[in-house]
């Protein structure tokens, strides 16, 4: 890990005065010349906008940050954002953006002509020309660069090491163009178990991208990728052409690499491009031969592999793990499609959900919430749910799927999928019931993601209705909607009906309205007829359509009409999270602010028997000091609408810092939950509704 060493110096940079400067620029100037020791910067959590340049006569400087999204340094013009010429820099934790824009010439977020020089768990965002690797010899280990058209190029000798490189949204992208122009130069690109990738939050233009590996800025140039991802965006060819220079003294090698573009087999038939398949020809391409690595790296503290890495066993190993695992023991990040996409991408963009035109034919869906859009059709209240309040492009990583939970909803849908050839009665309705806020359907639809199931979801409360007959309406539509992406997209789906017991009345001990009579019964006409179904008043006017299931969910079921239970409608599944389905969910919530499992237990040990929710609820109420803190900055609430309508306009407005996540503030959040749950219970608002807290 990045170390201070014994003897080297240290200064700290904070903007709000309270270190010893306050830009990093008056830290750079003041830093010692030709020094032969590391002089280090702590730069401390913020955004600084500025231009740091770094003349050869400041050696050895290193820049330490809170994290890659928490200690930025970003630029808004032409030109980099950091220009780095002194020998023996090193950056850690260190986010460095340029965001001049899609017209900017020379847009670089990273400068790069220093000798030894290393980068480490950073961020280097930008669009054309992200990282301009001019000389010397470089090592970047754990970094993410973003990226559009040449955006890692330059003449270095550069490696690097488990490096996410991302290509955002371009309908032509290039990832390299490394510019070797003396035979006899040692200089070349190395990526040695990276990833190219779409970025994150374009994957949902990834079929709209066109990409390459890299191109020639110079006759010579040098690109080796090495036991590495690649994926679908880059075309088939792998390499293009750059105008003007010639593509026959290039020297461009793929080994061992893996992921949809991954395939060598229509590559350009140049006489430089290369697949090599044994470990021996790719000496020239390790950290040990490029950079003399083993002479200078190991000073720094920062891990790095100095030959190639032995990927292919440990591959293999994993593979057959992966076989060996039932469906339900998998974790969310090993659930990827064909084109290897985290199931993540599409949570929350169910866009098959309503047929518009159709419903608003039928009057199922009112005119009021209905409008047109670019010329499209829309239902502004579908749309504003699904896209915003049911979108999770926000959400990174890994989350955990309870396994009883995923046993249960798997088999329901594939025993529905195989009624036709099973010997029995297959229940079409799986009803999940259980307490309050404990995650019933974000669960659910976890699952139907790592299924590759498309669902078509809706809530109890669009079926509240003063026209008798709407609900009904409305429920065969979208069971008829999910068979037509069945039909028409060759994907599985199903209808999830969310809180189905919500606002119910009750006759006697049984939950019961009219809307709840024409739902239940119409739930039991589906479940008896599940292939044909009509619309509206049309009994005899019926539609043939896929067998579909039904998966509602509930906080209590105990007095749900019971002929829609039984007979085989419907099976009951109570879900309740246990103690290490708890610590795992919670774990995943929090592992990328680094908080660990024994810290996770420490939380959930001093708020027990609380709901999903409540844990969930916490990273929330860290957020609202900060956020209070930068209402201030700005100046208070006086005028706020206008200030920030204006913001994009106003630069001068404060960047407002995320509030790093520890467990003392998670306590501390958790202590104000429990006291405004106390003030609740006391005048007794919602003892009915907490009532199932504890169970």
């Amino acid at each position: 890990m990045w170390r201070v060493q014994s003897g080297s110096s240290s200064v700290i940079v904070s903007k709000d005065g309270s270190g010893d400067y306050r830009t990093v620029s008056e830290a750079i100037i003041e830093a010692p010349d030709m020094s032969d020791k590391p002089y280090t910067i702590h730069v401390r959590a913020g955004t600084y906008q500025e231009y740091l340049f770094i003349p050869s006569h400041k050696t050895n400087i290193r820049l330490l940050g809170d994290g890659p999204h928490h200690t930025k340094i970003v630029s808004y013009q032409s030109g980099s954002t950091i220009d780095i010429r002194g020998d023996g820099f090193m950056a850690a934790k260190m986010g460095f953006a340029n965001w001049a824009g899609l017209n900017a010439s020379g847009a670089v977020a990273v400068r790069n002509e220093a000798d030894k020089s290393v980068f480490f768990q950073c961020s280097i965002q930008g669009l054309q020309d992200t990282l301009w690797a001019v000389s010397g010899r470089h090592f970047y280990k754990n970094c993410d660069i973003y990226g559009t058209v040449d955006f890692i190029y330059g003449s270095a000798a550069a490696v690097f090491q488990d490096c996410m490189v991302y290509a955002r949204y371009r309908e032509y992208v290039t990832f390299t163009a490394q510019s070797r122009e003396d035979p006899n130069e040692k200089s070349g690109f190395s990526f040695q178990r990276c990833e190219f990738r779409m970025s994150p939050e374009d994957e949902s233009r990834k079929r709209e991208v066109h990409a390459s590996l890299g191109r020639p800025l110079r006759p010579y140039s040098t690109v080796a990728i090495l036991h590495s991802y690649i994926d679908s965006i880059v075309d088939p060819k792998g390499w293009e052409p750059m105008p003007h220079q010639p593509t026959d003294k290039v020297t461009y090698i793929e080994f061992q690499n893996f992921g949809p573009g991954s395939n060598t087999d229509d590559r350009v038939n140049w006489a430089g491009v290369t697949v090599l398949s044994h470990p021996a020809q790719l000496a020239p391409f390790t950290a040990s031969y490029l950079l003399d690595a083993d002479s200078w790296i190991p000073s720094t503290g920062v891990p790095y592999h100095t030959g190639l890495y032995d990927v292919g066993e440990e591959k293999e190993k994993e593979e057959k793990k992966k076989k060996k695992k039932r469906l339900s023991e998998q974790s969310s990040w090993e659930a990827k499609d064909a084109e290897g996409r985290d199931y993540l991408y599409r949570l929350g963009k169910e866009a098959d959900n309503m047929n518009i035109a159709v419903g608003q034919r039928a009057g199922v869906i009112d005119s009021l919430f209905a409008g047109n859009f670019l010329g499209k059709d829309s239902d502004i209240v579908f749309d504003y749910r699904q896209k915003v309040t049911r979108s999770f492009e926000y959400l990174h990583g890994d989350y955990y799927i309870a396994p009883l939970f995923m046993d249960k909803v798997v088999c329901h849908i594939v025993k529905n999928y195989l009624a036709h050839i099973l010997n029995t009665k297959v229940p079409l309705i799986l009803g999940i019931w259980g307490g309050k806020g404990q995650g019933k359907s974000f669960q659910t639809e976890l699952i139907f993601q790592a299924m590759g199931v498309e669902p078509v979801i809706m809530s109890a409360g669009e079926l509240e209705s003063e026209r008798a007959g709407e609900p009904g309406k409305l429920i065969r539509e979208r069971y008829r909607t999910a068979s037509q992406v069945v039909q028409n997209q060759g994907k599985m789906s199903c209808l999830m009906i969310n809180d189905i017991d919500a606002g119910l009345g009750r006759f006697g001990n049984t939950q019961m309205t009219v809307n709840n009579q024409i739902v239940v019964g119409t739930l039991m006409n589906l479940s008896d007829n599940p292939t044909r179904v009509s619309v509206g008043q049309d009994w005899r006017d019926s539609d043939i359509t896929n067998r579909i299931p039904i998966i509602v969910t509930g906080n209590d079921f105990s007095t749900i009409y019971a002929p829609l239970i039984r007979d085989g409608r419907m099976d009951k599944f109570y879900w309740q999270p246990n103690l290490e389905d708890i610590l795992n969910i919670v774990h995943r919530m929090y592992e990328k602010d680094g908080i660990s499992r024994v810290e996770v237990e420490r939380v959930v040990n001093t708020f027990p028997n609380q709901a999903l929710d409540f844990y969930g609820a916490l990273r929330s109420r860290t957020y609202d000091t900060s956020i209070l803190k930068w209402i201030d900055d700005i100046g208070g609430v006086e005028n706020f609408g206008s200030k920030l309508l204006k913001r994009r306009k106003d630069p001068s407005l404060p960047v407002f810092i995320p509030p790093e996540q520890t467990v003392d503030a998670l306590l501390e959040a958790g202590y104000s939950l429990i006291k405004e749950q106390q003030l609740i219970m006391e005048t007794k608002l919602s003892k009915e509704y907490m009532k199932n807290i504890d169970d």
